[in-house]
């Protein structure tokens, strides 16, 4: 078993089920092909390796099954060597779509980008970024100058290489700007992503599956923090089932809200059309229909009428 940046990240998120996407994943390629040759005194140490979904365990172990949640396909691995610097070792994850790829980056994001790609952050010895269908994590040992120079070049040439350009999904350009934390935001097809990052109680009360989407993020405004979270169902139908489920978990007023405690005062949510729309954390019932409302003015119209 190999411990790496990728493992490190998302060891805590060992998981006992998989989710898989819903729409036809793009044609294969040879992940390898996007693997710089070298770069100035950078050289491969040896030929790359690639995993797919039944050996991605050999490489990442416990991880594993959160990147297999978002429709991993294959990664393709180069550890690249320096006569001085510490090793750099690039992993490019073909993740299927592009939903994927972005759901995975915004798993574990911790930090704002950094320009590479569509998304990217830096954190000290560690490049994130999406573009495609494709992740790529670029990582050394420890910090130095000279490496953190090399892993941004490598970053840029393989984002470069990368031809296929992708929007991030519809659902997450729907949360307002205001006061919106974007190192925060999760984009999931699963109910295991909510409870990792929220828990909230229940047995999937929300009732998301493989032909769902939600997005979850934070907004901090006047100094309190809340939770927005957004979710479209394929259906009227069906996001008017989840709404009976989640009016009925938080016990809600007619109004939609409820009151929880003084540490987490305001919970609200409401069905418009085929998505739910919920605010959890608000320092009052205002704050919580206020975000609502913003959010709701940013849903695209639904076609069927709401039961």
């Amino acid at each position: 078993m190999e411990m790496n940046a990728s493992s490190f990240v998302l060891l805590a998120a060992i998981a006992g089920f998989l989710v898989a996407g819903c729409v036809a994943p793009s044609p294969l390629l040879n992940v390898s092909r996007l693997l710089p040759g070298s770069l100035a005194e950078w050289q491969p140490a040896g030929a790359p390796r690639e995993y797919n979904a039944d050996t991605l365990y050999d490489y990442i172990d416990g991880a594993a099954e959160v990147y297999l949640r978002f429709s991993f396909r294959r990664v393709a691995v180069q550890e690249y060597q320096h006569p001085e610097l510490p090793p750099i070792t690039v992993e490019v994850f073909d993740m299927s779509h592009p939903w994927a790829a972005y759901g995975m980056f915004t798993f574990s994001r911790e930090g704002p980008g950094v320009g590479i790609g569509t998304d990217s952050e830096y954190v000290p010895c560690v490049l994130r970024f999406w573009k495609g269908r494709f992740l790529v994590v670029i990582y050394a040992d420890h910090e130095t100058p000279g490496g953190k120079a090399a892993i941004w070049e490598f970053g840029r040439r393989i984002a470069d290489a990368i031809r296929e350009e992708s929007p991030r999904p519809a659902l997450v350009r729907c949360l307002p700007p205001a006061g919106l934390l974007s190192a925060s935001l999760r984009y999931f097809r699963d109910p295991f992503c909510l409870s990792y990052h929220f828990p909230l109680g229940g047995e999937n009360v929300f009732q998301i599956t493989a032909d769902t989407e939600a997005v979850l993020a934070t907004y901090e405004r006047d100094g309190t923090r809340s939770r927005l979270l957004l979710v479209a169902y394929p259906s009227v139908a069906r996001a008017a089932a989840a709404w009976e489920s989640v009016a009925a978990h938080f016990q809600f007023n007619p109004e939609g809200f409820s009151w929880v405690n003084d540490r987490q005062p305001w919970t609200g949510g409401r069905q418009v059309g085929r998505y739910l729309v919920a605010v959890f954390q608000a320092p009052s019932a205002a704050a919580a229909r206020l975000l609502l409302d913003e959010a709701t003015r940013n849903l695209p119209a639904t076609t069927e009428t709401t039961p």
